[in-house]
């Protein structure tokens, strides 16, 4: 790879970085338990609408999969699925109803979380 090609990677990379910090400001908590995860701590980070009917499934898999703590990211859910999961100890809720799409399919969301909470996070 080039020095050109290197440069402009570090610049999309930098990119992504300052619109995820922004996108921050779209994510409303419903529940943050993220203060119980432990280092070592295996997380999942997700997003999800209307998805009560799988949630249960989603949940038991992935935990018996040994994840200790999952962080969603709900976009504005009709069915029931954010009292679900806020009911759920092992998991860190937040709601947004702006639009999936211009987050880069939530991908902006997620990368705020995982800086603010997977490993090596920043306070």
């Amino acid at each position: 790879m080039g020095a050109w090609q290197s440069y402009r990677l570090r610049l999309k990379r930098r990119r992504f970085l300052f619109r995820a910090i922004r996108k921050r400001r779209e994510l409303r908590p419903v529940t943050n338990r993220t203060k119980r995860i432990k280092p070592g701590d295996i997380l999942l980070f997700s997003t999800q609408r209307n998805e009560a009917i799988r949630l249960p499934y989603f949940l038991k898999y992935y935990r018996d999969m040994g994840v200790n703590h999952f962080l969603i990211v709900d976009n504005d859910s009709t069915d029931g699925s954010v009292d679900y999961l806020a009911d759920q100890k092992d998991v860190s809720l937040w709601t947004t109803p702006r639009s999936y799409k211009r987050s880069r399919f939530g991908v902006d969301w997620l990368n705020w979380l995982q800086m603010r909470y997977a490993h090596g996070h920043w306070t």
